[in-house]
């Protein structure tokens, strides 16, 4: 009875998590590098997916899975993430993360900067207002899911094309930036991981919750095919 018990849970627990598919492949051999994924619903129900399609995330063991409650070190936080592997012992590469300097930064790319944040902080506020939240936290972990939701009809296929640059991962509208270390002319394994924190959806508002009663909330992780990567 209990092998029993265990057989229907792996295959409930299978089955939840093949209901979305995730796949990757190269869009072409030019540079700068571009990754098509290919976010597949497999089912006949409806799916909200969070995913971030404004770039990639990089791979750090702490925030591969983010529900929010932290705005430190923003970045996409719903970006899939690049996960290189060295095929020789499979162990992931870690990220690091630097800082633009402003006194580095051309005048032109400094300027750029402060007008995006200028201009984020105005759409926070404007958000903040219109949906009545009572500080900008509230406002910006709903702005985010808000704009950050994948909506699949049953069946769907939709194919999202993403710049990969291994040197400079923005971390959102800031002067931080993620990187990998990796050794020219190596082989790596190339994969990419998204993962749904089901606590993210509390963010959401009665009237958007109303909008997506018909939707399945996706949570869990979805992790892709994996692809031969020459770093040079």
């Amino acid at each position: 009875m209990k092998k029993i018990f265990i057989l229907i849970f792996l295959y409930i627990y299978t089955l939840s998590f093949a209901q979305i598919n995730i796949s990757i492949h190269f869009s072409d051999e030019k540079r700068p590098l571009k990754i098509v994924i290919t976010l597949t619903n497999k089912t006949n129900e409806y799916y909200a997916v969070p995913f971030d399609k404004k770039g990639f995330k990089a791979y750090n063991i702490e925030e591969i899975c983010s529900s929010l409650n932290t705005l430190d070190y923003p970045h996409y936080f719903f970006a899939p993430a690049l996960i290189f592997k060295d095929p020789q012992n499979n162990n992931t590469v870690e990220s690091l993360i630097g800082s633009y300097h402003i006194d580095r930064l051309s005048n032109e790319n400094a300027q750029r900067i402060k007008k995006e944040e200028l201009k984020e902080k105005e759409r926070i506020l404007k958000w903040k207002n219109q949906n009545n939240f009572t500080n900008d936290m509230e406002a910006i972990r709903n702005l985010y899911i808000n704009e950050n939701l994948v909506l699949l009809s049953p069946k769907e296929k939709l194919n999202i094309e993403l710049e990969m640059d291994v040197y400079n991962i923005r971390r959102g509208n800031t002067y931080f930036y993620n990187y990998y270390v990796l050794t020219n002319e190596k082989t790596y394994n190339l994969s990419i991981k998204l993962c749904a924190d089901k606590n993210i959806y509390n963010y959401l508002t009665k009237k958007q919750k109303k909008y997506l009663e018909k939707y399945i909330l996706f949570t869990g992780n979805l992790e892709s095919n994996t692809l031969s990567y020459v770093y040079n």
